[in-house]
């Protein structure tokens, strides 16, 4: 009975999954957008109350494309449907560029060269990098300022520490004091 239904994140109601737009990109939800139907038109008017050229230029595209199928001079390219694997790929590219941007104001070309200066390595343990979730871009917290790209055990030591230096070689210290090797 629950996946007839969703909840919409725009107004919090419970609706029939019949009234939520199809979209193929929406693995984990049902294959269903978040909003339904009547907030999406609600939001689409707002958009074009604010912005009224974009209503007349979306208007005269329909209207060009009703034009070219009555013609029978439009044909719609048919896409080959997607594994569940290309969608995630798809999925996890469009949020990582998303991200990278909005954290660090790096584009993903940007992220790119780094890891090739890098040699794909970590700026730290100089391990190889795993290029899934365990990346992570190291930034001076004071400045904001982007540094290297670190493995995520070397970034959580340099968090969890507060990149306090007397800390870090005390740390050392320790280890070396209390090392099998070192005895």
């Amino acid at each position: 009975m629950d996946s007839l239904y969703k909840k919409c994140t725009k107004c919090g109601e419970t609706k029939l999954l019949t009234e939520f737009h199809k979209d193929m990109y929406c693995v984990g939800s049902q294959g269903r957008r978040s909003g339904c139907k009547v907030c999406l038109k609600r939001s689409k008017e707002n958009l074009y109350s604010k912005y009224p050229e974009k209503k007349q230029i979306q208007s005269r595209k329909r209207r060009e494309r009703y034009k070219a199928i009555k013609e029978g001079t439009h044909f719609p390219k048919k896409k080959a449907p997607l594994s569940l694997e290309e969608i995630k790929e798809h999925k996890h590219k469009k949020w990582r560029t998303w991200d990278l941007q909005a954290k660090y104001g790096l584009t993903l070309e940007q992220y790119n060269l780094m890891l090739a200066i890098q040699q794909c390595k970590c700026a730290i343990c100089n391990k190889p990098l795993d290029l899934g979730k365990n990346t992570c871009v190291d930034h001076d917290h004071a400045t904001g300022r982007n540094r290297k790209i670190l493995c995520r055990l070397c970034n959580m030591i340099l968090g969890q520490t507060n990149e306090d230096v007397i800390l870090l070689r005390s740390m050392i210290k320790y280890i070396e004091k209390y090392s099998h090797k070192a005895q």
